[in-house]
């Protein structure tokens, strides 16, 4: 069953880009997020994933000049997985509790 359109995007998405890893399966594989909230974001992977199959996502935000590194595990479900090229794009929906994403989408917005 899919999302309603009203039960699209709840928060606004941030444009970035920054590596991350996720699990759908036994193993950790590498990823790029193309845009980030605190409840979902869009990665451009490298396989199609099942619509609703369970994720892991490990983000981690680079130590630049003055910064902090700031990392984050969360949860989520696949909402959409489509074919984009010779990669595959998926929106994912994220479970983690209201903030757990804050310090990352903080130093994204200064960067």
């Amino acid at each position: 069953m899919r999302p309603s359109i009203a039960d699209r995007r709840r928060a606004l998405r941030l444009a970035c880009a920054l590596s991350v890893h996720y699990k759908a399966g036994p193993a950790w594989h590498p990823a790029a997020v193309l845009d980030l909230s605190d409840d979902g974001c869009r990665l451009r992977i490298g396989e199609d994933l099942a619509f609703g199959a369970p994720i892991g996502l490990r983000f981690q935000l680079a130590i630049r000049d003055g910064m902090t590194a700031h990392t984050a595990e969360v949860e989520g479900t696949v909402a959409w997985c489509r074919r984009e090229g010779l990669s595959y794009q998926a929106g994912i929906r994220l479970s983690a509790a209201p903030g757990a994403l804050g310090p990352i989408l903080e130093a994204l917005q200064n960067v």
